[in-house]
């Protein structure tokens, strides 16, 4: 029959066995604490531009806009005045955003007693190593392990924007070129367009466990090693680490937080034409007979990661 545990024969104070502790492969789960990953769903953070300004190509501040126009196409109740557009919000959804990698580091080493104890009241375990590695050392690998994460947010669609000035006048003096010719009184608003975030260094933030050691269960036998199988199960801990409980709490685990942010989209000019009809791109805007192309300006922003979620790991 093969050997299926190994209690320090050849290495004293090191367990080697084929089988489970407490139905953990403790090796595999060593090995997914070092490199695991992590879905990513939800949206990114809101940004919100309350209101989006209105300017003139040359920076113009003053626009010439009515009330409304009556039958033959008069304008009702001229004026000059600033103008804006109504609130935008707008966030991303997850994307391609995954994590790309896991840090996890350690202050501890395992101890070198070279003996293997087992406590007959509850069955706790004491050795340097199990399967070459030390529980509490992996255990504190995973307590403060991070993730970098790499992709990018995905593109939206901005809302339509209706301009309007601070009145409240919605007719803009409107021409179809920097002549003024054809000009008319007539809503103006911006069309939509994709929008797009690169990340810049979204990651998630050290994860912290919670205390290592478990409970002790009740029952007997305290300890049991099946060498058919080389299975070991125990009512306490080893080396002051519970280990089911560790595997429970790692594929549950998800309480990363966010840090960093998206890539800046820089401050853009969104166009603003007459509503029924695109060509009126030109405003009177600055001064009488001062005739500029128009835009609603959004600023320079970026998007930081909550509300995303980080879904437990894959």
């Amino acid at each position: 029959m093969a050997l299926t545990i190994d209690m320090g024969s050849a290495n004293p104070g090191q367990i080697a066995l084929v089988g489970t502790l407490d139905g953990v492969d403790f090796a595999a789960l060593r090995a997914k604490i070092l490199s695991h990953l992590h879905a990513i769903g939800n949206v990114c953070s809101t940004h919100s531009e309350t209101p989006v300004p209105v300017r003139g190509a040359g920076g113009e501040t003053s626009f010439h806009i009515a009330t409304a126009k009556d039958e033959y196409g008069n304008p009702i109740s001229p004026g000059w005045e600033a103008a804006h557009c109504e609130n935008r919000y707008h966030s991303h959804g997850a994307g391609t955003l995954a994590v790309s990698a896991t840090y996890a580091t350690t202050a501890l080493s395992p101890t070198n007693n070279d003996q293997i104890l087992i406590a007959y009241a509850n069955g706790d375990l004491t050795c340097d190593l199990i399967d070459g590695y030390a529980p509490q050392v992996v255990y504190d690998r995973y307590d403060g392990h991070y993730h970098y994460v790499a992709g990018s947010v995905a593109s939206t669609t901005l809302p339509i924007l209706n301009a309007f000035g601070y009145s409240g006048k919605k007719y803009f003096h409107m021409a179809t070129d920097s002549a003024g010719s054809n000009a008319d009184w007539v809503n103006i608003s911006s069309s939509t367009g994709a929008h797009a975030h690169a990340n810049y260094n979204l990651a998630l933030l050290a994860y912290t466990a919670p205390a290592g050691a478990g409970s002790d269960d009740a029952g007997e036998p305290k300890f049991a090693a099946a060498f058919a199988t080389g299975n070991i199960t125990l009512r306490g801990d080893v080396n002051n680490i519970g280990i089911a409980q560790f595997y429970a709490n790692y594929i549950a685990h998800n309480a990363h937080a966010w840090t960093g942010r998206t890539a800046v989209h820089p401050a853009s000019g969104d166009s603003l034409a007459a509503l029924y009809n695109g060509s009126f791109y030109w405003a009177e805007c600055g001064s009488p007979g001062n005739w500029a192309l128009v835009y609603a300006v959004g600023v320079s922003h970026s998007h930081t990661g909550p509300p995303l979620t980080v879904a437990v790991p894959t």
